[in-house]
């Protein structure tokens, strides 16, 4: 059965064959520390042959946290715009070999390059749909050898760069398969698979009010498409999907439970990582903001698979569509040192936010706060990297030390 194919396809004549803990998230080796035994986990196997990792306590003991420093190390960015820093809408920001960033920004349609210190701005890819140029880039992710892809939307392809930026091939995305809903890039393997995620109709019926609709893999190789359904949303609210990639391997979190799913590339489940947290209810405050089934402030227009349309307007949320609780999980991130860390949903999103830290092996290592008001776009091994708006809507790229690592 086609879906029971394992592909594995080099990119740049790169092996595919990688182990779990490979380094393509940031310029440093990716090797795992030495662990002793684990303090307070279950591993078993169970009988479809999935491991399952459970920790009952972190990792961590008073005093051996990792935490976030207090003040950012590097700040980019200026009401001016001075000296290549006019940032927009960053989109993905990924740590270079020798510390330096790089930065795909979908407000300029660019993708530029700072060295270590934020200085020496360099442009890489500009607006345009030649070779290496973008349209609206999304995704950057570091591919074996240093290679580096970038997911560009406008133009449905991910481009390849070396790892001395210049662009050497393009490999086109389907955006539109038939019987798939929205299909969008969500992952890249470091060999260089690409990952599409979507949803099987029907669609406008169930999903805007619903939310509970197959999610698909779809692996793209040479010859098309094919795709795997993974799970099913609960629906009721707002418990997404989020995806990550741990080697050649895929990570899916589903909002209602902190809960780390580890598929082969053939959709086949492989293992599951988890710990007991407790998601925080529902604030009454949640429900007074008027917002669109989508979240939105402001008037959507939904199209389905079919072409067809539904626009929703802004209202009081119900909450007879909505769980108890908030999200346990609404972010996944994968470091470079290949620890999975998971947000915890929170309202008002306000304030400082929590990240539960599972190490490669799955077990749970603790808690990590990042501070007020920064998006994390990406955790190397000893900084992380986002943006942040100051109380003039400028947009900055700032970068935090890792403390305890």
């Amino acid at each position: 059965m086609e879906g029971e194919r394992r592909l594995v396809r080099s990119v740049l004549g790169i092996c595919a064959s990688l182990s779990l803990v490979s380094g393509c998230n940031d310029g440093t080796s990716h090797t795992s520390p030495a662990f002793s035994e684990p303090r307070s986990v279950a591993s078993r196997v169970d009988s479809a042959g999935i491991e399952i990792v459970e920790s009952a306590s972190p990792w961590w003991r008073d005093g051996e946290e990792w935490r976030v420093a207090s003040e950012p190390d590097l700040v980019l960015g200026s009401l001016e715009g001075a000296g290549g820093t006019d940032f927009v809408r960053v989109r993905d920001i990924l740590v270079l070999p020798d510390g330096g960033l790089l930065v795909a920004d979908d407000g300029t349609d660019e993708l530029r390059s700072f060295a270590p210190d934020g200085t020496n701005p360099r442009l890489w890819a500009r607006f345009g749909d030649g070779p290496g140029e973008v349209q609206s880039p999304r995704m950057l992710r570091r591919l074996a050898g240093d290679s580096i892809a970038l997911f560009d939307w406008g133009s449905a392809r991910v481009s390849i760069f070396s790892p001395e930026l210049d662009f050497v091939r393009e490999i086109p995305i389907r955006t539109r398969i038939p019987g798939i809903t929205m299909p969008h890039v969500k992952a890249i393997t470091p060999s260089g698979e690409v990952l599409l995620m979507g949803a099987k109709p029907p669609w406008v019926e169930d999903a805007v009010p619903n939310y509970g609709q197959p999610q698909h893999v779809l692996i793209q190789d040479d010859d098309g498409v094919f795709d795997v359904e993974i799970l099913r949303t609960p629906g009721k609210g707002f418990y997404d999907v989020h995806y990550g990639t741990l080697g050649e391997r895929f990570l899916v979190v589903e909002g209602g439970a902190m809960t780390i799913r580890e598929f082969a590339l053939d959709g086949t489940p492989t293992r599951r990582m988890s710990h007991a947290h407790r998601p925080s209810p529902i604030p009454p405050e949640f429900f007074e903001e008027p917002v669109d089934p989508r979240g939105s402030s402001k008037p959507t227009t939904l199209v389905g698979a079919d072409g067809s349309t539904i626009t929703t307007r802004p209202r009081r949320r119900d909450p007879s569509r909505y769980p108890e609780t908030l999200p346990a999980a609404d972010r996944l991130k994968v470091d470079g040192a290949d620890h999975v860390w998971v947000r915890h949903g929170r309202w008002p999103l306000e304030g400082a936010a929590t990240w539960s830290v599972f190490r490669p092996d799955g077990q749970w290592l603790g808690e990590v706060e990042t501070p007020d008001g920064v998006e994390v776009h990406h955790i190397a091994r000893h900084h992380l990297v986002g943006t942040m708006h100051d109380e003039l809507g400028v947009l900055y790229v700032v970068r935090y030390p890792i403390l305890g690592r």
